[in-house]
């Protein structure tokens, strides 16, 4: 976390997060805990770490007041995991909320809208760590809520397969705060099914879905392809999208779209998402997928391609 200014305030922030800055200078970290801990839980003990813009990356762990960057007279933010006041507090900000024990459970012993006059939930492991059904008055599905972009897809990694879906929610959180870049999500009832519904809702949905990138800070800028083929067969499979500007630089989509059925002058729209965003786009690259190593190779033929920005729609 960092310490943020806005106009005419500023604040410090404090989380459980650890970062190295200087290779000299030694950073408190993350408790280590075990795959069990996880499900049997641990016992309490709150550490409270400092970032400022001074220290952006290796936190300074406070145990007094005693400190070389902590200002009293400036806004003071606490992000607290794993611990539950009593009472009902203005805002609760949830980062992936354990799933272990609590599924099935009645509200009254899990995570609940009627715990804060607001519950904002970030859920990114609901297939492992995480909890899946919607927990607050507003929930946020990154990338659907499981397998997020730079985790391993498989357990050969080790401790990491385990824990890296789970933690990604609180790297979220802190990227959202640093506000480098802007992170929209899209109001959808069901996780499969946002991309294609983006301007179909009609009715307030509290469930909020959106793609991230791999690495901090994470944001992706969308566009929609609209496209007309003309190939007298369906042919089913995926696309991949270079955009390029003047300059030569280029940007591949990231979005991993399900394989689409394309038909005979019928038009469809796929969501793709870009790692940095071009003011002039001078050429656009599509390449057409089937996704399998046997059989014979098709070609799209296109009729009509339209590219639309949902990051800025005045273009």
């Amino acid at each position: 976390m960092m310490e943020r200014s806005s106009p005419g305030s500023s604040q410090h922030t404090f989380c459980a997060w650890a970062g190295l800055a200087d290779p000299n200078e030694t950073c408190p970290a993350f408790t280590v805990l075990s795959f069990g801990s996880a499900l049997v839980g641990t016992n309490l003990e709150v550490k409270l770490m400092l970032y400022t813009r001074q220290n952006e990356d290796c936190a300074e762990e406070l145990n007094s007041t005693a400190s070389k960057y902590l200002d009293l007279t400036k806004k003071t933010t606490f992000i607290i995991h794993g611990y539950r006041p009593t009472g009902s507090a203005p805002v609760w900000i949830r980062l992936d909320p354990a799933g272990p024990l609590y599924r099935g459970k009645p509200p009254s012993e899990r995570l609940d809208p009627t715990d804060a006059q607001f519950v904002d939930v970030i859920h990114s492991d609901t297939d492992g760590l995480g909890y899946a059904d919607a927990l607050g008055h507003i929930d946020f599905y990154p990338n659907g809520g499981t397998d997020q972009p730079g985790c391993p897809p498989t357990v050969f990694a080790g401790l990491n397969y385990f824990k890296c879906d789970h933690q990604r929610s609180v790297f979220l959180f802190i990227a959202s705060l640093k506000k480098s870049c802007n992170i929209t999500a899209y109001p959808c009832y069901y996780a499969h099914e946002w991309k294609s519904h983006l301007t179909q809702q009609s009715h307030p949905v509290t469930n909020m879905y959106f793609d991230t990138a791999d690495e901090e800070p994470f944001c992706l800028y969308h566009y929609f392809v609209d496209i007309v083929t003309w190939n007298k067969g369906t042919r089913r499979g995926m696309l991949s999208v270079v955009l390029a500007d003047g300059t030569g630089k280029k940007a591949e989509s990231k979005v991993n779209h399900e394989a689409a059925a394309f038909r005979q002058y019928n038009h469809i729209s796929l969501l793709v998402g870009f790692n940095q965003d071009f003011e002039n786009i001078t050429r656009i690259s599509v390449m057409f997928s089937t996704g399998s190593v046997v059989g014979p190779k098709f070609k799209l033929r296109i009729l009509q391609m339209r590219f639309r920005s949902l990051s800025n729609p005045e273009r």
